[in-house]
């Protein structure tokens, strides 16, 4: 399965304010866990298939897409709103359902919200898969 997001978007970032929060996404070449994001704001490696590595802490995900050799970093570049981990990971696996394709991840792996974390935060997750969509279209 390809992704739509590969190393001619390498070096790309986007960047979004929304309601006081600084919100970024950048793609960057190898491992997430061999770049400098890594210490900088964690690396718990959440779920490991063939196509991509999930990594999550409290100030963002990461997604390695294996078969190009490159990252995505989420995350909110003021640390002004930390989210829970498992919003991030909500995210981040919303952005490897938009990066390849929703049945890329198995049903059982799926995090769970509460509606109330899903409603205090939706504004962020719809604004980090914008910015995937973006750079989707970006070809």
């Amino acid at each position: 399965m390809d992704a739509k997001i590969n190393r001619s978007h390498i070096g790309k970032e986007i960047l979004t304010t929304i309601a006081a929060s600084n919100i970024e996404t950048r793609v960057y070449d190898g491992r997430f866990v061999e770049g400098p994001h890594a210490q900088e704001y964690g690396a718990v490696l959440h779920e490991h298939t063939d196509i991509y590595r999930l990594y999550y802490s409290f100030h963002g995900v990461g997604v390695d897409i294996i078969a190009h050799n490159i990252h995505l970093v989420l995350t909110t570049s003021d640390y002004g709103t930390p989210l829970h981990e498992y919003m991030w990971l909500f995210i981040g696996q919303s952005a490897v359902g938009r990066i390849f394709s929703e049945e890329v991840i198995p049903e059982y792996a799926r995090i769970m919200i509460s509606q109330r974390m899903l409603h205090e935060h939706h504004h962020l997750a719809q604004a980090f898969l914008h910015q995937i969509d973006k750079l989707i279209c970006d070809d």
